[in-house]
């Protein structure tokens, strides 16, 4: 048996919280990467083969503070049918550093659009290489920075709905809310929160933190 111990970010175990349905679903993406690892470090076919996991969810940290993670007790290895039809088990050896970084890379996941497949052209576009090319040989996808932004936008509204159900459509007194304009210069946006009282200047950005796997997880 191994102890895995996975713990998440603040943000995170705040939603947790709120939500602890989506627990369950978190766990089985952390078995089944866990469990495809141990498949194929036996070298077998994953319709054959099986591990196991008890878990166990902490819901509080040492200091009586909401610190939901994760204690999971998984078989170092996998059961495997045999010729004679009973199972036989085939232990793991140890993980090596880099397969627990790949390992706590999946399981941590990725941005929504992995960074290396995004790239700007000579000419400002925004240049995304497609996962898989499309029937007719498409590779790439050129478009503006502002038809990129729209795409991600649309895409985090619904997130939004989907997640913590709030409808960017949707007005508080329960309308349908409509975009009647969309407005891009600089200087008439400044103008506009200016008369409305309201600083024209962005907040600032917080700089970028480097996130240890081996912490994160």
């Amino acid at each position: 048996m191994r102890q895995w111990v996975l713990s998440f970010p603040i943000p995170l175990r705040s939603l947790f919280a709120v939500h602890p349905e989506l627990l369950a679903p978190v766990l089985q993406i952390i078995h089944r990467v866990i469990a495809t690892h141990l498949i194929r470090q036996a070298g077998v076919k994953r319709s054959q083969a099986a591990t196991g996991a008890v878990t166990l969810i902490q819901r509080f940290g040492s200091a009586a503070n909401l610190n939901i993670h994760l204690h999971g007790l998984v078989l170092d290895g996998v059961y495997h049918t045999g010729a004679e039809g009973a199972p036989v088990f085939h232990p793991a050896p140890a993980l090596t550093d880099e397969q627990l970084q790949a390992l706590l890379g999946k399981i941590i996941t990725r941005p929504a659009i992995a960074n290396e497949r995004l790239s700007v052209n000579h000419a400002g576009q925004v240049v995304l290489k497609l996962k898989t090319p499309y029937r007719d040989g498409t590779s790439h996808i050129n478009m503006s920075a502002l038809e990129f932004m729209q795409r991600l936008a649309a895409l985090v509204a619904r997130l939004l709905r989907r997640v913590f159900d709030i409808d960017v459509e949707r007005c508080a007194c329960g309308g349908k809310l409509k975009i009647i304009a969309a407005i891009g210069a600089p200087a008439v946006i400044e103008r506009m929160l200016t008369h409305l009282g309201l600083s024209a200047q962005p907040p600032p950005r917080t700089p970028a933190r480097r996130i240890d796997l081996y912490q994160a997880a």
